[in-house]
């Protein structure tokens, strides 16, 4: 590699850096974070490690990254969170320098992991409190790791290093599950498809399947110990029936039926019936993951990649001499096969196929590279380059445009500057930030806030409080007036309510007239309006008014 091009990689992963860690460094108010990447560290600080609050289904999840959030909110320095998570993301960048170096050179691996850290779904993630860049991370190294292993089986410990990391990444996130089954089932098909001719190779690889498979497990059991415990379900809550109908436990029998005809609807069904697509525009789901994702919005993926890629990656049908490469099968299969089983069996989202932007990273830039080789065979060099930086900087420039709306979204700098202040910047990016802030004042130490449609956000909470937002329902059912609603929620030491109000509303509209008047009876005879803004409002609760 030329030390010009050197130099221009240096300057870039370096402005990628300062700029991550510039739009990084302002206070966190992303929903996960609130919900449960910083309230969980929050919460054991207080309770004890691994500690889990039964009406918080995020609590039963694998925590391993959670766990390291928990040294920056112990200091008071939530941000530093964002730091952890993006440096999963400089890891998995540094795993494709490194794969791809070994078969095409440094400059293509270091184009590589260029183009992973500005990918928008990746900038989004550098920027978020959440877990899904330490799944990436730790679910690469063991793809690349099957990789290798599988050119030389004797050579074991890349077999083991791939087994230690999805036993990470299953630790990580339950998503993980889908991504280890599908690599192992792709591992057993090239393994014989690879050496189907060496002496005893069935015996041999299921000795190999074995040693992966048990190590990874063993990695993952922690969690699924603790989960059995508590639930009888070691992946809770997911398939929750059938775990409880193994164990006769019935711990979510109620909740399963509640949403089972629910389920019978997702997920092509849903979406057709939500968002009114045509039955074959919802089928093209595997193609427009790469063509319409937008954060924030279900319907779009929740989430934005880079149309190129996909492009980048079809160069690979360009016929060479290397075109049967079974590295590039093994890439594509995952990637196929992931996308089919999450549009037929799950919602749709960005981040829950993100194990695929790796293998997408790595089959865009053998595709590019498959296509200049193939370009020097029919043009001049000059021409080869022209073409070559020209589709690259189509690839940049969709990512910088990202970037930079991703920036002013943001809007780090009146904050960097002093110019906001944390109260002001947070109360700026969530309405009900500012009610949270008065519940921490007002809410006695005996007493306990009742959250309602809440959205289950609880790390800016600093007062004793539950979040189930079927509680006050629930109680009205049971009782005869409105004094007596008031009764029972003194006895479960509710003395503040901060409710969503339109959601109530239309909550209440699915109850029968008796229990819409006992609770508009409550609020109008026991209920102080404290504070509202937008649609929340904040309570307290006065049982000896008249």
């Amino acid at each position: 590699m030329k030390k010009t091009q050197r130099l221009l990689f240096t300057v870039a992963y370096a402005l990628i850096i300062v700029f991550i860690i510039i739009i990084s460094t302002v206070p966190p108010v992303s929903r996960d974070a609130q919900t449960h990447h910083l309230a969980l560290p929050k919460i054991w600080l207080s309770e004890g490690v691994l500690s889990v609050v039964p009406e918080m289904e995020f609590s039963y999840y694998p925590q391993l990254i959670d766990l390291l959030y928990i040294l920056p909110v112990a200091m008071n320095y939530d941000i530093a969170a964002k730091y952890i998570h993006f440096s999963f993301a400089l890891g998995t960048a540094l795993l494709i320098f490194l794969f791809i170096r070994r078969f095409i050179g440094g400059f293509w691996g270091l184009m590589g992991g260029a183009m992973f850290l500005t990918l928008p779904i990746i900038l989004k993630l550098s920027v978020t409190v959440y877990v899904d860049l330490g799944l990436l991370f730790f679910f690469t190294a063991s793809l690349f790791a099957v990789l290798i292993w599988l050119e030389n089986p004797d050579k074991l410990r890349w077999l083991m290093i791939a087994g230690i990391s999805s036993g990470l990444a299953l630790s990580t996130k339950y998503n993980a599950i889908l991504a280890v089954v599908i690599l192992t089932l792709l591992l057993g098909y090239f393994y014989f498809k690879i050496h189907k001719n060496k002496e005893n190779s069935q015996i041999k690889f299921f000795k190999h399947i074995s040693l992966f498979s048990i190590i990874a497990i063993l990695i993952f059991s922690p969690w699924a110990i603790r989960n059995v415990k508590l639930t009888g379900n070691p992946i809770y809550p997911l398939h929750d029936s059938f775990f409880s109908q193994l164990t006769d436990n019935s711990h979510a029998k109620q909740e399963t039926l509640n949403t089972q005809q629910e389920e019978k609807l997702k997920p092509l069904t849903l979406r057709r019936v939500m968002y009114q697509e045509s039955p074959l525009y919802t089928l093209a789901l595997p193609l427009r993951v790469f063509f319409e994702g937008e954060d924030n919005k279900p319907q779009y993926f929740d989430g934005k990649l880079n149309p190129m890629l996909l492009l980048f990656a079809l160069l690979l049908f360009i016929k060479t001499k290397n075109s049967d490469d079974w590295r590039y099968q093994f890439l594509t299969g995952f990637v196929v096969i992931t996308l089919l089983y999450t549009m037929f069996v799950t919602d749709m989202r960005i981040r829950y196929i993100i194990t695929i932007v790796t293998p997408m990273i790595v089959l865009s830039v053998f595709g590019l590279h498959r296509f200049s080789q193939w370009l020097k065979r029919l043009s001049t060099p000059l021409a080869v380059k022209s073409v070559t930086t020209m589709l690259l900087t189509t690839y940049f420039a969709f990512n910088l445009v990202y970037a930079k709306n991703l920036y002013h979204e943001i809007d780090p700098l009146p904050y960097l500057t002093g110019e906001v202040s944390r109260e002001a910047y947070i109360s700026n990016k969530l309405p009900y930030y500012s009610l949270n802030q008065l519940a921490n004042q007002v809410v006695p130490e005996n007493g306990k806030l009742l959250g309602i449609y809440t959205g289950f956000r609880r790390y800016y909470l600093d007062i004793p409080h539950t979040l189930e937002s079927e509680l006050l329902i629930k109680l009205a059912q049971k009782t005869a007036n409105a004094s007596e609603l008031a009764s029972a929620l003194s006895q479960k030491r509710i003395s503040h309510m901060l409710i969503r109000m339109d959601l109530l509303n239309n909550r209440l509209l699915q109850e029968n007239s008796d229990v819409r008047a006992r609770i508009g009876q409550f609020f109008e005879h026991h209920m102080k309006p404290l504070a509202a803004k937008d649609q929340f409002a904040l309570y307290e609760i006065n049982k000896l008014l008249p």
